[in-house]
């Protein structure tokens, strides 16, 4: 494997990992580094799927907050 290769292994490893801390924002940043190198057709395919999976999980993300703070708003607002 070439030091590239070592390198774009490192950072798709390193992105699954902030995916699966939650961390979608540092995962998308760093996939969208990794998009502007030279990728093999397999790498390109790997980043691009996982950069969907960090978008669809931010915005579940999102949507399930947005959820837990307008339940809270309308306790607030019966006095629960």
């Amino acid at each position: 494997m070439t030091q590239t290769a070592t390198k774009v292994a490192e950072m798709i490893a390193q992105a699954k990992a902030l995916i699966a801390k939650k961390d979608y924002t540092g995962a998308l940043n760093l996939l969208q580094e990794l998009s502007a190198q030279k990728l093999t057709p397999e790498q390109q395919k790997l980043v691009s799927d996982l950069q969907a999976t960090a978008q669809k999980e931010a915005a579940s993300s999102v949507v399930n907050q947005a959820g837990a703070e307008a339940g809270k708003a309308v306790g607030g607002l019966l006095g629960k």
